[in-house]
């Protein structure tokens, strides 16, 4: 018998017993397929940790708890334990890098990988706060005389960038990804009508250019991804290219809409309630029908979690569903870290982690 009548006759036999495999198991591969078994996990860390004042989602969780800094890594190991003096704290974390600031007493601390990699106290009342890739930081504060002003430190924590802003408010800053740009949401409350304003601020000369809003529209939030600056205020989001020339990305009039975010995330995604409808806004916009309103939300990188009544879906930002995860009663707040790899489900007296 030749080779090849060998081949073929596996493959027929082969064939006649998945034939038969899936007769004899077609109830279960049915009921597998529509109960959507496959798509289902269950958290691989359950660990009773007390419920903490703030939570940072970097590469690694950080909470902290009166008054003490905890950073746990992906097993929920605690591999830092810090007296910080401080539960009022702010936070911002982009890749290996995030930054915490303490609004009460003043301080900020930049880590790497959950490994602090300097600490600096200011004189001055902290607003906000951010951090690029590249473990850049900029920091809003308030100060008498002004209505704001703002800092920009490197990655050693040297201070490169000192702006007072008189006449404005500073609501939201970001760096760009070479380190040659400061990107601010400016409010400024003088006048008739409520006015805002993206500031584009070049770090070596000072200078910079305002792209202004409509009146009456305040500006709440900026972010870079993908080399677009996106800016989200109270009646839409847009976006920016490099040469600022602003675009549309999406209207709020005549929608109601339950929450809009361009943070921690590639694309920006809002959560419609009268359709129960997220839409994500890529190279195309995307939509995905939902069961009702998520009673939480957060997301990193590429992925979305939005928590149900009875389970916690989590989305990527073309509205495909990678997982769901059957919850009790008792969760508090759910937050990605791991660069949106791991997502934390935090109860009142525990946290469980689930892989993504």
């Amino acid at each position: 018998m030749s080779r090849k009548s060998i081949i073929i006759g596996v493959i027929i036999i082969l064939i006649f017993v998945f034939a038969s495999l899936g007769f004899i198991f077609h109830d279960e591969i049915k009921n597998y397929i529509e109960e959507e078994s496959w798509i289902y996990v269950t958290p691989y860390i359950d660990k009773n940790v007390d419920v903490a004042n703030a939570y940072v989602n970097g590469k690694e969780l950080m909470t902290v708890n009166d008054n003490y800094l905890f950073v746990y890594n992906k097993n929920l190991e605690t591999v830092k334990t810090e007296n910080i003096n401080s539960s009022d704290i702010i936070s911002k974390s982009n890749g290996s890098y995030s930054v915490i600031a303490s609004k009460d007493k003043n301080f900020i601390k930049a880590f790497k990988s959950g490994k602090e990699i300097w600490s600096k106290e200011l004189p001055f009342a902290i607003k906000e706060i951010t951090i690029n890739k590249n473990g850049f930081v900029s920091v809003v504060f308030l100060q008498n005389g002004y209505k704001s002003g703002l800092k920009l430190y490197n990655s050693n924590g040297d201070e490169i960038l000192n702006i007072y802003l008189a006449s404005t408010y500073a609501v939201d800053v970001e760096i760009s990804e070479d380190n040659k740009k400061i990107f601010v949401s400016e409010v400024d409350f003088n006048g008739i009508n409520t006015k805002s304003n993206l500031k584009t601020i070049d770090v070596a000369s000072n200078d910079w250019v305002v792209s202004e809003l409509g009146d009456d529209e305040i500006a709440t939030d900026v972010e870079i991804s993908n080399n677009n600056v996106y800016l989200l205020s109270n009646k839409a989001i847009y976006k920016f290219d490099n040469q600022g020339e602003k675009s549309l990305v999406y209207s709020f009039e005549g929608k109601n809409v339950i929450y809009a975010s361009i943070e921690n995330n590639k694309y920006p995604f809002v959560v419609e309630s009268d359709e129960n409808v997220l839409k994500t806004f890529k190279d195309l916009d995307y939509y995905l029908s939902i069961p009702e309103e998520p009673m939480l939300i957060d997301s990193m990188d590429s992925n979305i979690a939005m928590c149900f009544k009875n389970e916690i879906w989590v989305v990527n930002d073309n509205c495909r569903i990678l997982k769901k995860i059957k919850i009790n009663s008792g969760l508090e707040s759910i937050m990605f870290f791991n660069n949106g790899k791991t997502l934390a489900l935090i109860h009142s007296d525990k946290i469980e982690l689930v892989n993504i």
